[in-house]
């Protein structure tokens, strides 16, 4: 199973975080993959919905027909391929929002550093 990537607040509790390795990318960038992201998780749930409709429909199992090696047509039960859907539906919500929370820590930083520095207060860090 690869690692998956930790968020900067995870790195920092760890002490592995590198600020040199941040990725800096414009607002605009960061929004429109949250844009993305958002979009794909409401396709996704539209997928687990209609996955969850089709095993409700047509059961758990599906009958299929078939040749054997010898010519003679036999019916045998499939597992209904909704269950494939539903599981590859879960786990890329699972993944794009994870991929959420790290675009929306990355946005966080790219507005503070938008934001422009009050001269009066410059040091005080």
């Amino acid at each position: 199973m690869p690692a998956r990537q930790l968020t900067i607040a995870e790195k920092q509790a760890r002490g592995t975080h590198q600020a040199i390795r941040d990725t800096a990318r414009s607002l605009e960038e960061i929004r429109d993959e949250i844009t993305d992201s958002l979009e794909g998780v409401a396709l996704m749930r539209a997928n687990l919905t209609m996955a969850a409709q089709g095993i409700k429909t047509k059961g758990m199992y599906l009958l299929s027909r078939a040749t054997n090696n010898k010519g003679e047509v036999v019916t045998t039960e499939k597992l209904n391929p909704a269950f494939k859907v539903q599981r590859e539906a879960m786990s890329a919500m699972k993944s794009l929002k994870r991929a959420l929370v790290l675009l929306r820590e990355e946005e966080a930083i790219a507005v503070n550093a938008t934001k422009p520095v009050d001269p009066d207060f410059e040091g005080l860090d």
